[in-house]
């Protein structure tokens, strides 16, 4: 059952994009946005059910001062900005290579017991990366084909 719809808007990588949000009672969460020519939709499921409690209390943390402690709509609405800050700081960075990267991160942080928000948020970026194929529209490619004449 949905708990909340919201919208928001962000600029991202020069461009101001619309984002929607779609909250389920089980704090799974839906975000959709166009960038470029395509249009991506993202769930996350790794703040969702049981892991609510660490990842508020991480949150929390980083966030110090912020008096919305039970306020969990807007607690996942700050999330998903964070998760396009943090993929907007990675396309930046690696616009070639952004698949890349985000695998290479998914392996270091499996490799971490307990997280911070600041590694939470970039691996749940890297998971979005990685299960929804994202990657920079503006990279052109030489194409590498097999040729058997070639030695």
């Amino acid at each position: 059952m949905v708990y909340s719809n919201d919208k928001f808007d962000i600029l991202f990588d020069g461009v101001n994009i619309n984002v929607s949000v779609q909250i389920e009672d089980s704090y799974h969460t839906t975000i959709q946005f166009n960038y470029m020519t395509k249009r991506y939709t993202f769930f996350i499921t790794e703040w969702g059910g049981q892991y609510i409690s660490d990842v508020r209390n991480s949150f929390m943390e980083y966030y110090k001062g912020i008096d919305n402690r039970d306020e969990t709509r807007s607690i996942i609405l700050q999330m998903s900005r964070d998760i396009f800050k943090t993929l907007e700081k990675i396309l930046i960075s690696y616009r070639r290579c952004i698949y890349g990267y985000a695998l290479w991160y998914k392996g270091l942080s499996s490799m971490r017991h307990k997280k911070t928000y600041v590694q939470r948020i970039t691996l749940i970026t890297c998971n979005c990366i990685v299960r929804y194929s994202f990657t920079s529209p503006v990279v052109q490619w030489d194409l590498v084909e097999f040729d058997s004449l070639s030695q």
